[in-house]
């Protein structure tokens, strides 16, 4: 028998994919439930108390906590673990483990990879007093910011018929090029909005045939 022959199924591309699919299942599995302990609402914004940022993407990505008193009690540590580290943090890793008394008092959320938008969470309230945090704007899809000609906030969005009525959240010209989609916050639909793009759209539709 030729032993070279043989062939080590960890390294075909099918097992590596279906290895992958397991983790991804496994850690969405683990921020629901995570989410569901510590009664953070859907990862809501008003739990947000800082961010880090991918050293591999740049994107930013949330750190949570059930209360305020729960982060004052951690950021100092929080900080020691983001120095030991280097700063060189990646979408998806955890800054405290399992065993670590933190690890269910700072939390983040594990099923990020570099290709995820930005969490809705990071996005500030709208009303202000809901959170201590404010975070400036940056595109959903890429996380880059710049002036209201490259990342369209709300009202550019909306002048340019772009949100079908719904809250949408920052997008740059670039990804919109790129054929992204907009994302929605939460919030009820403005019927009114929606029913003006709609008309402006018919009239552009209109005018160039």
């Amino acid at each position: 028998d030729n032993e070279h022959a043989l062939t080590d199924m960890t390294d075909m591309p099918s097992f590596a994919q279906e290895k992958e699919s397991d983790a991804k299942k496994m850690h969405a599995k683990r921020d629901k439930q995570m989410n569901a302990d510590l009664g953070l609402r859907g990862w809501e914004n008003k739990k947000v108390r800082g961010f880090l940022t991918c050293y591999n993407c740049g994107k930013r990505r949330c750190l949570y906590t059930k209360t305020v008193e729960d982060w004052d009690g951690a950021v100092n540590t929080v900080k020691q673990v983001i120095e030991s580290l280097g700063h060189r943090y990646s979408c998806g890793d955890l800054l405290f483990d399992g065993d670590h008394p933190l690890s269910k008092v700072v939390v983040q959320k594990q099923s990020l990879t570099c290709e995820s938008t930005i969490e809705i969470g990071y996005y500030n309230p709208s009303n202000a007093g809901d959170r201590v945090l404010r975070a400036k704007d940056i595109c959903v899809h890429c996380g880059e910011t710049g002036p209201t000609d490259f990342l369209l906030r709300l009202p550019q969005l909306r002048e340019k018929n772009m949100t079908e009525g719904w809250h949408m959240l920052p997008t740059c010209v670039n990804c919109i090029a790129a054929g992204k989609k907009r994302i929605k916050k939460s919030g009820k639909k403005n019927e009114f909005q929606a029913q003006k793009e709609k008309r402006a759209k018919a009239v552009a539709a209109r005018s160039s045939t």
